[in-house]
């Protein structure tokens, strides 16, 4: 059970990672916000700053 949870956060790291070079690429014409460019790079500030990290999500 829990490798499917890691799992989850690994593909959401690569989703930000390949929305933040689509964004990078396209420049002016991304239709990205500064603050949905900011959620994306703190996704993976998160993974740099400690990798043995427990995540925790909330489902409300």
């Amino acid at each position: 059970m829990q490798l499917v949870g890691f799992n989850i956060v690994e593909n959401n790291i690569k989703q930000a990672q390949f929305k933040l070079l689509q964004h990078k690429s396209l420049g002016e014409k991304s239709n990205l916000s500064i603050l949905q460019v900011a959620r994306l790079m703190d996704k993976l500030n998160l993974k740099n700053n400690d990798p043995k990290k427990e995540y925790k999500f909330s489902l409300n």
